[in-house]
This record gives C-alpha cells, sequence and structure tokens, in this order.
C-alpha cells in the first residue's frame, strides 16, 4: 500500500506541479497583456499631450496675427469709428453736395492774333489798293 500511495500522491504533485505550471504561464500572459495595455495608455496619454501642446501652439499663432503691429497698433477703434462717422456726414452735408460754381467762358473765341507773315500781306495789299 505505501507503493499505490507513494504513486498517488506522485500523480497528486504532478498535477499540482503541472497547474502551477499553467499558473505561472498565465500569470506572465497577464503581466506582459498589462505592460502592453499600460503602454499603450501611456501612447494615448502622449498623444494626447502632443495634441494639447499643439492647440496652445496656434491659439498663440491666432493671437499673434490677429494683434496690431506698426502704425495701426496705436490707432483707437471708437476713434477711428467717430472720424468716419463725421466724414460720412460731411460727404452728405448740402454746403458740401451743392453743385459747383460754373465758370464763365465766353460766347466766341477771342481773336488770334495774326502770325508776322500774314501782317506783311495785310501791308503790301493794303498799298496796293491806295
Amino acid at each position: 500500500m505505501d507503493h499505490v500511495d507513494g504513486l498517488e500522491m506522485l500523480e497528486k504533485k504532478d498535477y499540482v506541479f503541472d497547474k502551477q505550471k499553467w499558473g505561472r504561464g498565465k500569470s506572465k500572459e497577464l503581466a506582459r497583456g498589462n505592460n502592453k495595455r499600460a503602454r499603450k495608455i501611456d501612447a494615448v496619454d502622449k498623444t494626447l499631450d502632443e495634441i494639447n501642446e499643439q492647440i496652445e501652439n496656434m491659439r498663440m499663432i491666432q493671437e499673434a496675427l490677429s494683434a496690431p503691429i506698426g502704425e495701426a497698433a496705436y490707432f483707437d477703434e471708437d476713434e477711428l469709428e467717430a472720424e468716419l462717422e463725421e466724414l460720412e456726414a460731411a460727404e452728405f452735408h448740402p454746403a458740401t453736395t451743392a453743385p459747383a460754381a460754373t465758370l464763365l467762358v465766353p460766347a466766341r473765341r477771342p481773336p488770334t492774333r495774326p502770325v508776322p507773315v500774314e501782317d506783311e500781306l495785310a501791308a503790301l495789299q493794303a498799298e496796293l489798293a491806295i
């Protein structure tokens, strides 16, 4: 009976050993799986951080582009609007929109001065006519 008990004990130990081996393998698989998941989560977090950084960069660029530069930085928007309203009001003021006074132009053209050759010809004709 000792031999039978010993064989049964060996079979049980072998069974337990196989199950422990199987369990250790599953534990390693789970650890690798968790490690992969952790790496995937870290990769997602890194990607989200990069996206947020790019969004912040985009906001800074938009602010820089919308900010006035040079002389435009010194203009007051309200002041410019008031000046525009003044100019528009002056445009439609009757004194500024009345037709301009017409220039007086003579009805006939003024006589042109004859050129010297014509003067000589007129003088000769006058002498011959006498």
